[in-house]
């Protein structure tokens, strides 16, 4: 791998910024979801955007599980979820959670985009995003 200049021999993972790596990663996590995920699709829907997952279920018995088990990590698959990601409505009553640049509320069934990620530039385009609303 060369950086400014400076080359480094890379012994082990692929570097970041590379377009292979989403897909290697897409076809990593795609196994691992299926098969270590799979409980849980039984009781809500599992939602995944290469290493990004969310868990939409009303089965607070499954939202408890699926929670312990983030916290855990999948071991198997050397996958650990960083803490200060992972967010639930579990502990308290929040009413809404990011995903994917995206601001859903639980309580309306609404989604925006999380205006506080982007850019100005961005921010216009961002807008034509319909709602979703209850029907």
């Amino acid at each position: 791998v060369t950086i400014k200049k400076n080359t480094y021999l890379l012994k082990q993972g692929v570097p970041q910024g590379l377009r292979i790596c989403s897909i290697l990663a897409n076809i990593y996590y795609g196994t691992m979801e299926l098969e270590e995920l799979s409980e849980f699709r039984k009781h809500g829907m599992i939602i995944r955007y290469v290493d990004d997952f969310a868990y939409i279920t009303n089965d607070l018995q499954a939202a408890m599980r699926f929670q312990a088990f983030v916290k855990k990590g999948i071991l198997e698959y050397n996958c650990h979820f960083k803490p200060s990601k992972i967010q639930t409505n579990l502990e308290s009553q929040r009413d809404t959670f990011h995903f994917l640049g995206y601001q859903f509320n639980i309580s309306t069934m609404e989604m925006k985009p999380d205006e506080s990620r982007l850019t100005k530039s961005n921010l216009n385009l961002s807008r034509v995003v319909p709602e979703l609303q209850k029907t």
